[in-house]
């Protein structure tokens, strides 16, 4: 009986995700948009794959809209716009950049991410090559500077 009753409670609980995660209400007044996004970006997709695709591209949408609500109230110094990848989500994004894009990221430190310059303190000092030997020495240079002389002429 124990048995039973938790295996319906895990398919009741498997068939809620599933639930949750690809039956996202697609906006039927975003058709047109999602029809044009498509064309402009070259996108084709099997049936199966569609649908998913489209709720990625809805949730992606509503965060762009939300961000530039949110410049329009001076919250962030920066619009965003749609563009090719709008349709992936996060995990897939990284994955396709090699995980490149940083974990987490503050919309408002444009600088975040990126690696901090030296300290100039342990730039080591500069070689003065011409008191350790290195290359020619200065009678070669004139015997080069002879010869170069002669040629031109």
């Amino acid at each position: 009986m124990k048995k039973t009753m938790l295996s319906s409670w895990v398919m009741l609980l498997t068939w809620m995700v599933f639930l949750k995660e690809f039956s996202v209400a697609q906006d039927s007044a975003l058709e047109e948009a999602w029809r044009d996004w498509k064309k402009t970006y070259e996108k084709v997709y099997t049936d199966e794959e569609e649908a998913s695709r489209r709720a990625t591209w809805e949730k992606n949408l509503q965060m762009v809209e939300q961000h530039n609500r949110e410049a329009d109230e001076g919250k962030h110094t920066f619009w965003v716009n749609m563009n090719q990848f709008s349709d992936l989500t996060d995990e897939e994004l990284k994955h396709m950049m090699g995980g490149l894009l940083p974990e987490t990221v503050d919309p408002d430190n444009a600088s975040q991410g990126f690696p901090q310059a030296p300290d100039i303190q342990q730039t080591p000092k500069p070689k003065k090559c011409h008191q350790r030997r290195y290359g020619t020495s200065r009678k070669d240079q004139d015997r080069t500077r002879l010869l170069v002389l002669l040629s031109n002429n």
